[in-house]
């Protein structure tokens, strides 16, 4: 589950930045292989072969209820059962100096 939420993650942020190589590549420009580009080509492809052993989500009928997704839900805050007082009107301590050798 952690591993699933960790690529849910890193995909999520490595899509936008694929598209748009993806859309710079399509008017076929005038580029060189580098070897960037070499190693982007065979790790695409390990990417790719890796993700064709994953099996698919099943399939919901489209009158089919889609099972709710968990979220976190936010913390209310605590009120507390009695009002806060006002300070009190003694001296605030203060910590002695300490004059010992290290």
């Amino acid at each position: 589950m952690q591993i699933q939420q960790k690529i849910d993650y890193e995909v999520k942020n490595l899509l936008p930045r694929l598209h748009g190589i993806a859309n710079m590549l399509s008017d076929n420009p005038p580029i060189t292989r580098t070897a960037d580009l070499t190693e982007l080509l065979s790790l695409s492809s390990v990417i790719g072969t890796a993700l064709g052993k994953v099996p698919n989500a099943p399939v919901l009928p489209e009158n089919a209820e889609e099972p709710p997704v968990l979220r976190p839900q936010k913390r209310r805050r605590h009120q507390p059962e009695t009002p806060l007082l006002p300070p009190s009107p003694e001296r605030k301590q203060r910590r002695k100096d300490s004059h010992a050798p290290f």
